[in-house]
């Protein structure tokens, strides 16, 4: 199993890949866009950002962490990911986890099958069809669940914005993955 590692410094693994370089980073409305190569070829990007439990009663109120790290990502292949990780949270890695993503207009999707990239974070893996994509740049919120517990309740501040900039990332790369060259943000795919 390989390691990808993402924005902040957090380890996820992914067994389809070797370890990608981070070839460009942009922040977006908050969010960290970036775009990874594998052995000179396009592999994923990221938009990815924190949450923090404002006070120590929210924390306790809500059962939230006091911090959340949530991400998405489109591969070389198109297909998706959504990943949540916090410190606080200890998973079994030897089993999968049901995730549910809540929309604030009250649609869902879900539930996915999610897997533990390590102790602290799970990251399911779908085709996204277009609804979804325009659901997360529409909206201003969501839910998540994990085994029907609430991990979270998320504001999606810059969405839209976070969400062109990770599509024309992807856009850019998996061109570049057929052409052999590609840019994002000033930095170039050779």
């Amino acid at each position: 199993m390989k390691t990808l590692l993402i924005g902040f410094g957090i380890n996820f693994s992914h067994p389809a890949m070797a370890e990608p370089e981070k070839v460009g980073t942009s922040n977006v409305a908050g969010w960290d866009v970036s775009a990874y190569i594998d052995d000179s070829s396009f592999s994923h990007c990221t938009a990815s950002t924190t949450y923090e439990a404002r006070t120590e009663a929210q924390r306790k109120t809500s059962k939230q962490a006091k911090y959340t790290h949530i991400g998405f990502k489109v591969f070389y292949d198109s297909n998706w990911s959504f990943y949540i990780m916090s410190p606080d949270w200890n998973f079994d890695t030897e089993r999968t986890y049901s995730m549910t993503i809540n929309f604030m207009d009250g649609s869902k999707w879900g539930p996915f099958e999610g897997r533990p990239v390590d102790e602290h974070g799970i990251e399911v893996v779908f085709g996204a069809p277009a609804s979804f994509v325009y659901q997360l740049s529409a909206l201003y919120g969501m839910t998540i669940q994990i085994n029907g517990k609430d991990a979270g309740k998320f504001k999606l501040t810059g969405s839209a914005k976070m969400t062109e900039a990770l599509l024309d990332c992807a856009k850019v790369g998996i061109g570049m993955s057929v052409s052999g060259k590609g840019t994002f943000d000033g930095g170039t795919f050779d």
